[in-house]
């Protein structure tokens, strides 16, 4: 399970700026979902706001993409094919 806080420090700092706090451990599958459930309205990742958020995770990769949002990881294949046709597009056309 991986806590993942945006916040102001604990100090004073003089641009009152805040950081990101990763706290990472082990919890049952269930603990881990219930805290993640309860913890839903305080997770809404805006950069003006503090929130906390909990990713829950298995495996030897647990917590590998937690920074990224692991529930949102996957290919854009629209944006990858879109990438690869213009780039054909352009390396033709300078031909």
């Amino acid at each position: 399970m991986t806590k993942v806080e945006w916040r102001f420090p604990p100090y004073w700092t003089p641009d009152g700026v805040r950081i990101h706090y990763i706290t990472k451990g082990c919890d049952v599958q269930e603990d881990c979902g219930r805290k993640k459930k309860n913890n839903v309205l305080h997770c809404k990742r805006d950069w003006w706001n503090d929130w906390t958020c909990y990713e829950c995770c298995n495996g030897p990769r647990c917590n590998y993409y937690v920074t990224l949002g692991a529930g949102n990881v996957k290919p854009q294949t629209l944006l990858i094919s879109l990438t690869v046709i213009l780039t054909s597009v352009i390396t033709y056309l300078r031909i």
